[in-house]
This record gives structure tokens, sequence and C-alpha cells, in this order.
């Protein structure tokens, strides 16, 4: 029955190793996979707002913890919504954001390892997906943009990149 099939995922699940959500110190590049996280984890999970502020300033360092430290003095629902939108005043400014990642893109360090390159292609891939969640994709996918970030490969790999990027323009125009 459903039942029994809630019961065992419930002892699957108590089962699992302890969850450790990274902790947030305030950058807005990652303003949006921590609240993901967090969300998951426990907003979803306790109903209690009091636990759900005290789960936030354990998930907090530095100066986002800072900003809603005094939050834990109202408590309650009230503390919990006041420090989440703190935090997302002050951290979760999808134009800030999307500035930051774009301009990470774009003046990073010059790629000349093949570590770095595999760097750079997970970095494309979260900002990519970090962007398109926020609508934001349109901003970095323009030519000048994705010449300036081919600006930071090697020589080498920028004449491989405007073959490939020709043999592209050449099939779909």
């Amino acid at each position: 029955s459903s039942d029994e099939l809630t019961r065992a995922e419930l002892l699957s699940l108590m089962n699992l190793p302890k969850l450790e959500i990274e902790h947030f110190e305030g950058d807005p590049v990652v303003y949006h996979s921590f609240f993901a996280a967090f969300d998951e984890h426990v907003e979803k999970v306790s109903n209690n707002p009091r636990i759900k502020l005290t789960r936030l300033l354990q998930c907090t360092k530095g100066k986002a913890k800072d900003a809603i430290r005094g939050c834990q003095i109202t408590g309650g629902e009230k503390g919990y919504l006041d420090a989440r939108e703190i935090l997302r005043k002050r951290f979760g400014n999808d134009h800030l954001i999307a500035n930051r990642i774009i301009d990470s893109l774009k003046s990073g360090k010059s790629i000349k390892t093949p570590e770095e390159l595999q760097c750079l292609a997970d970095e494309l891939t979260t900002c990519q997906a970090t962007l398109s969640s926020m609508n934001k994709l349109r901003e970095v996918d323009t030519q000048s943009s994705i010449i300036q970030i081919a600006n930071r490969l090697q020589p080498y790999l920028k004449g491989r990149w405007k073959r490939q990027a020709m043999e592209m323009k050449r099939e779909k125009d």
C-alpha cells in the first residue's frame, strides 16, 4: 500500500548520512544555488520558523551572517522572513548576480593548462544554468561576450574555436 511505501521511504531517508549545506558567505554568484539547497533540505522539511531561522544562521558565515544576526532577537516567523528578505536584498539581486557572473567569464585569467580549461568549462556550465534560471542568459549570449571569453584561451585553442564557429556558421548560417 501507499502507507508502506511512505514508511519504507522514511526509513531509507533516516539511514542517509547527515547532509551538510555549503555555507553562504554573501557571494551573490552562489546566492541562488545556496537557497535552492536550503529550501530543499530545510524549508520543505520543517514548518517551525524558529528552527528554519536557526538553520539559516548555522548555514551562513561572514557578512551574510552578520547581516541577519539581529533577526534572531525578533525570532519566529517574522525573524525568519526578515532574514530571508535581508539576504535577498543584499546578495540576491539578479542584475548584480548576472553582472558578476558575466564579468568573471569575460575577464578571468588566461587559460594555459588542460585543468584550467576544464575549470572554464565547468564555470560556463554553472553560469549557463544560473543565468538560465534567472532569465538572464541573453545578456552573455552575444558575439562580443563570446569573443571576450574565447580571448582567454591560448592562440592554438582560439584558432580551433574560430574554425569550429565558422563551420557552425556555414552549417546553420
